[in-house]
């Protein structure tokens, strides 16, 4: 699976990316940091004691630290206040002048779920996927909003030292049939009109690249926040003058630091031109840096995944109060209200709490895609530190009966009545199924898991023969070698019989742009390695690679080694055989004279004849999308492309151009595979064994 886009397509209890022992880490690696479940078991004894004073008082704890309102969710799923106005609020909360009291409303991890999503591993929209039972729909930017101003109406207006900050954690593109068909322009569009006063960077943010990530920032409009990037003034000025390390707000004397996960570098498309910095040392500096301005409130707004939050709480130097995360899909809770969890994995407490040298840290999170609005409640006094007997908060999850935003709903409705009829167009028909590996179109859920098939794929054959196809058709006075795509560009195959937009769009979700690059013969075999080995140098490679004009075989065999703890363990190692490219005398003679239906009959009876070793000192050119030639899941280094094309289409008018007109669009995944599919109608599977560990030639 694509590793940039893994966590928007599991929402389960974690994030199908996140994995601590395989992100890579530029701070150290300490333990510290004390178990934050301490405060469940408190919860059952003030259980009873709620009880009672629910009778003698309007307001009543509902938290381990006793706090001032209750706030449950009822048969509905609406947010139900037992203190309905503001007096009852501040006359329970009894606080210095010098203290205040804050709550903080975020979300994080969106990845364009513009309206309510099916729960399920996909989470695709309800309508646009015709899903009937819509009490199975969460979130819904609509439902959200609603939810944030109801929050934001209970505090806003008590008196000085009653404040509210609506925070957003990252990752806000990326992900379901939105993000596929217009970009970042219709989440931005609803985004700015949230109510967010910071956001920090996701790593999903950078995937179309530098220059469109400012793009979407500048639409937006939202003040940005990621401390621990460097970008580089000269090459990306503008976005370097967006992006600020935190944000003051003075009439709270509070700042908000961001931070942003670091394996950015190798997950998305950041560049060369940005660079990632250690956690501990920027959280430190710009925590000194607040104090020299008289700053002594501070937040953490980070991206970086809740382990890691918890680690980095442990390790700072005191003076942070709060930690609201994001990247790593973690739901956290601390009751027991099954209409809240939902049947999803509790993955610690909410607020989870960290001490470090006599100083308090809560930690929250908001699980992803818009299921969760998180909501803290915390008194801070002068000097930053947590009145912890104030402390409360918990998820409020948004369902179907959650009312909407009426402004936001009629946003999104044109959007997705835009996209509805455009993704039910029927492309032609699939004899049988198109499987994605072996006989399966569909992988299992893995549950959060990260699992690498080193196989051949008939559905990757399919897209690869696509982009051949289309190189041929379109750039005649150029060869191009062969193509190549990361095994997680595609999500899923096809199953026999209609085949709609909507298909393609599920199965290859990226909609990457294209590219032609060049490399040479000894980068195509060390890059082939790395996919096998899963390393290339210190970097590490988590794809497997589905390529067109391109047939190699290696060797397996069995290690033994030592692990970290001392026991000894196998590991299947594998290691290339040989490489063969297609002669330029074929592909010139037209790759396109090879129907569907031919290669599907060949099968596996591939003529040698027409294929060649791979050649240490020659040159290729090959088809693949600007993620893998911007140096995506390090198939490729950066400094291996020795020449990049990127390919443009200025025919390309659809229907997203009502909303955002091209100015000259590139040419993408979508049409490439769509024009194929057309073309070659009825399509069925080709699986020619181009990858495995026995021979690569049937006589």
């Amino acid at each position: 699976m694509k590793t940039k886009m893994n966590e928007q397509y599991h929402c389960s209890g974690s994030s199908n990316e996140y994995n601590v022992e395989q992100e890579t880490l530029n701070y150290r690696v300490e333990n510290r940091f004390i178990n934050s479940n301490k405060d469940r078991n408190l919860i059952k004894t003030f259980a009873l004691w709620k009880s009672l004073l629910i009778i003698m008082f309007l307001c009543v704890p509902n938290s381990v630290n006793g706090t001032y309102v209750q706030r449950n969710m009822n048969p509905s799923g609406l947010v139900d206040f037992a203190c309905k106005n503001r007096k009852a609020i501040k006359n329970q909360i009894k606080i210095r002048e010098s203290d205040i009291f804050l709550r903080i409303i975020h979300t994080n991890d969106i990845h364009s779920r513009l309206d309510p999503f099916e729960k399920n591993e996909q989470g695709e929209s309800c309508k646009l996927s015709d899903v009937a039972d819509r009490s199975t729909c969460f979130g819904g930017l609509a439902r959200i909003k609603y939810v944030i101003d109801e929050l934001k109406n209970e505090v806003d207006g008590i008196g000085n030292n009653f404040k509210s900050l609506v925070l957003d954690a990252g990752d806000q593109i990326q992900g379901g049939y939105y993000y596929s068909f217009y970009k970042g322009k219709a989440t931005g569009d609803i985004i700015k009109s949230m109510g967010f006063e910071a956001m920090t960077l996701g790593n999903h943010e950078f995937d179309q690249g530098p220059t469109s990530l400012t793009k979407y920032l500048k639409d937006i409009g939202l003040p940005v926040i990621s401390a621990d990037i460097i970008v580089n003034k000269t090459a990306e000025t503008e976005l370097n003058e967006i992006v600020d390390s935190y944000k003051i707000f003075e009439e709270m004397n509070l700042g908000v630091i961001g931070l942003t996960t670091n394996n950015t570098a190798w997950t998305s498309s950041s560049g060369p031109n940005i660079e990632f910095l250690d956690y501990v040392d920027t959280v430190n500096k710009y925590v000194k840096i607040l104090n020299d301005k008289g700053i002594q409130r501070i937040i953490l707004l980070t991206h970086i995944g809740y382990e890691f939050d918890k680690k980095l709480a442990s390790m700072i130097n005191p003076g942070v109060s709060v930690i609201v995360g994001g990247h790593s899909h973690s739901f956290l809770y601390s009751g027991d209200d099954q209409k809240v969890i939902g049947g999803n994995k509790i993955q610690g407490s909410y607020p989870t709490i960290i001490d470090n040298n006599s100083w308090t840290t809560c930690i929250v999170q908001a699980k992803c895609w818009g299921e969760y609005v998180g909501h803290l409640d915390i008194v801070l006094d002068s000097t930053g530190k947590v009145v912890n007997k104030y402390t409360s908060g918990s998820p409020i999850r948004i369902t179907s009966e959650t009312k909407e935003n009426k402004l936001i709903k009629k946003k999104v409705d044109i959007y997705q009545n835009h996209l509805y009829n455009y993704i039910n167009e029927k492309l032609g028909d699939s004899i049988l199924n198109i499987p994605l590996v072996d006989d399966m179109v569909r992988l299992p859920d893995t549950n959060g898991t990260t699992n690498i098939e080193i196989k051949e794929s008939p559905m990757g054959n399919m897209v690869t023969r696509a982009l051949m196809v289309a190189a041929k058709n379109s750039n005649n006075n150029q060869i191009i070698d062969f193509s190549l795509i990361s095994s997680g560009s595609i999500k899923i195959g096809l199953k026999k019989g209609p085949i709609i937009r909507k298909n393609i769009m599920e199965a290859t979700p990226f909609n990457d742009a294209i590219s032609y690059a060049t490399i040479n013969g000894t980068v195509l075999v060390d890059a082939l390695n790395g996919v096998l080995s899963g390393y290339r140098g210190n970097n590490t490679v988590r794809e497997f690679v589905f390529m067109d004009g391109v047939r190699f075989n290696w060797t397996e065999s069995i290690k033994e080694y030592i692990d970290e703890s001392g026991n000894s363990k196998l590991k299947t190692t594998r290691v290339v055989d040989r490489v063969y490219i297609r002669k330029r005398s074929t592909i010139s003679n037209g790759i396109k004279g090879i129907s569907n239906y031919d290669a599907y009959k060949i099968g596996s009876k591939v003529d040698i004849r027409e294929w060649e070793i791979v050649g240490p000192g020659k040159n290729y050119t090959f088809a693949t999308s600007d993620y893998i030639s911007n140096g995506g899941e390090n198939i490729f280094l950066k400094t291996e492309i020795i020449n990049l094309e990127r390919q443009y289409n200025k025919k390309n008018v659809e229907i997203r151009d009502l909303v955002d007109p091209p100015t000259n669009p590139r040419v993408n995944t979508y049409q490439i595979v769509e024009s194929y599919i057309k073309s070659e109608s009825p399509i069925y599977p080709i699986s020619e064994g181009r990858s495995q560990p026995g021979p690569l030639f049937k006589n």
